[in-house]
């Protein structure tokens, strides 16, 4: 019908990809492109199909490389592959503290906290400076046994984005 259509074509510029099970149907429709690839493939992801997810987000790199769809293979992937997918999405959007984060949760995550303050290292001051960076560079410090530097990060520590709940905190200092 004639709202489907219009959906359909406003598919591929839409900022965030759509996850209803409307706009799954107007998706599949949709001509492809990059967008409409990843589109795809999140939505396949949130419903709990890596399989068509990891096949769409591969789709959407193929037609341009993108830090979404690295992005969204990451999550699907063990973590020395995901450390290398968001290793290649943070040099497309090094300005993306959300990525940035995830990479160095990731690393962590990967037993490889060496690489994590190597990354930290890397950032931008202000990014490097916000409290979760901060944060990760005090678990990585732990992780090599350098204890007082740790406890000198955490001396000072405001987390900004700390959520409610969250005991990453009280982690740490035990």
């Amino acid at each position: 019908d004639d709202d489907t259509k219009g959906l359909a074509e406003s598919a591929g510029r839409l900022p965030v990809p759509p996850v209803s099970d409307r706009w799954r149907a107007v998706l599949e429709e949709a001509p492809d492109s990059e967008w409409v690839h990843l589109a795809r493939a999140v939505n396949a992801h949130v419903r709990g199909e890596p399989g068509r997810a990891a096949e769409q987000y591969d789709a959407s790199l193929a037609a341009r490389e993108n830090s979404w769809a690295l992005r969204g293979l990451a999550l699907l992937a063990d973590d020395d592959r995901a450390c290398d997918l968001y290793a290649r999405a943070r040099r497309i959007r090094p300005d993306c503290r959300g990525l940035a984060v995830e990479h160095l949760e990731r690393l962590l995550a990967a037993g490889r906290p060496g690489d994590c303050l190597d990354a930290i290292a890397a950032l931008d001051p202000a990014m490097r400076e916000h409290g979760r960076t901060r944060l990760l560079q005090a678990r990585a410090l732990l992780a090599e046994g350098e204890r007082e530097r740790a406890a000198g990060i955490m001396e000072s520590l405001v987390v900004e984005d700390l959520a409610e709940g969250d005991m990453v905190l009280g982690e740490v200092w035990d």
